[in-house]
Formats: structure tokens, sequence, C-alpha cells
């Protein structure tokens, strides 16, 4: 990250939203890249997007913490990205943003009703970038509700240069 480098075609770029509803937190990130994106950007990204909609599929009230992480993780092994995951597959969203609980490998519990979770895989690749998008999820009595929208499609988010 740099303060004083200007962006220039072929910057991959993470974005985010963080804002406070009534006192709740509702997370917004998008990974955007600056210019035609290269076949090894495109499939990071694909990748990625994978991941974040097995993860985001998965929740609804009763799952297991732990197994919304391991779909994504599945699909990262799948891709041959398994080691590019950082960091926790999402979040507990309330009063402080970033809460426990964490969904990941080795989170304890399951989703409730009328829970809120961020659903952000990350893609990191060095000398190329990283690639997450996060996303809001309501755990409902019967499933869960999708918070945040706005496009995630690589065509969406491609940015001319």
């Amino acid at each position: 990250m740099s303060q004083d480098r200007k962006l220039e075609v072929g910057d991959v770029i993470i974005t985010g939203v963080a804002v406070q509803v009534w006192g709740y937190s509702v997370e917004l990130e998008r990974t955007l890249i600056l210019g035609e994106p290269t076949s090894e950007q495109a499939r990071h990204f694909s990748a990625m997007l994978k991941a974040q909609e097995a993860g985001l599929s998965a929740c609804g009230p009763g799952v297991p913490l732990r197994e919304v992480d391991r779909r994504v993780r599945q699909v990262l092994l799948a891709e041959g990205l398994g080691r590019s995951l950082r960091h926790h597959t999402g979040h507990h969203l309330g009063w402080e943003g970033h809460e426990p609980p964490y969904i990941d490998a080795f989170a304890a519990g399951e989703m409730r009703p009328g829970q809120v979770f961020s659903i952000e895989p990350g893609v990191y690749v060095p000398g190329l970038g990283g690639f997450r998008h996060s996303d809001t999820v309501l755990i409902t009595e019967d499933g869960a509700e999708l918070l945040t929208r706005y496009p995630r499609d690589l065509g969406s988010l491609t940015v001319e240069a």
C-alpha cells in the first residue's frame, strides 16, 4: 500500500465501505481492476468469487461456522489456491464492526437467526495483488438474507483506464 503512488493500468484495487445503520455495522468491499484484466487477474478474481459464493450459499440457521469456512477453502483448494487465503472467511458484525465469532477453521458455534456476518474470503498473490469481496448477510429463521447489493462480476468491476 502506498499513499503517494498514482494508480496505473493493471492495478488491482480493493475498495471498502463500512457504515453504521442504527448503531450496527454493515460492510461492502469490492475488488476493482484498472484497465483490461490479464488472464491471471481474471483467474484469481474468478476463484475468489466462486469461494465467496460458496460461503454465502452455506449460510443459514444452525450451520456451523467452520462449515462455512470449509466450503470456501474447498473451492480455493480445487482452484490450487489454498495457500492464498490469508485470513478468516468472515466475522460477526455488530456494534464494533469486526467482532467474534469469526468464521474460520477453528470457529466454535453455529449461525443463529438474528446474527449478521460478513463473508469475505480473500485471495492474495504476491506481485499480483489481493482479490476480496465482502458482503453482509443476516441469518434468518429459514436461511440467510444478503443485505448488501452491488455488482460482483468482473465486467462490472473493471475500471476503464
